[in-house]
């Protein structure tokens, strides 16, 4: 039973989002009325190759999106994952740190 409702809901989620990416596309397609395909395709390269001179090194990655299959910004905040063993005194044991920075994602800018 939960495994039904689990599969019902995952094709909910994959209808919502084809509707809403199909609606996006015709969207996109509607502001450009009079570009053909090529042309369309020759936009979204541009638009693309303009997202480095807008990304803030600190707070936005660049990121191939899921749905349309382009290249699209995320923006959020880089968080630092320390695990350092320390003794009693608080001395790290075995001489060494493990970090790593992670990007944890707030908002995203797609073209579609």
């Amino acid at each position: 039973m939960v495994a039904k409702q689990l599969d019902e809901s995952l094709a909910e989620v994959q209808r919502v989002v084809a509707e809403k990416l199909a609606r996006a596309k015709d969207d996109f397609r509607l502001r450009y009325p009079g570009l053909d395909s090529d042309q369309l395709e020759t936009l979204v390269n541009i638009i693309e190759a303009g997202y480095n001179n807008k990304m803030d090194k600190y707070y936005d990655k660049l990121v191939n999106c899921h749905s349309c299959q382009h290249q699209g910004v995320v923006s959020g905040d880089f968080e630092l994952d320390s695990d350092v063993d320390v003794d009693e005194n608080g001395i790290p044991e075995g001489g060494r740190c493990e970090s790593s920075m992670n990007f944890q994602p707030a908002g995203k800018v797609c073209l579609f």
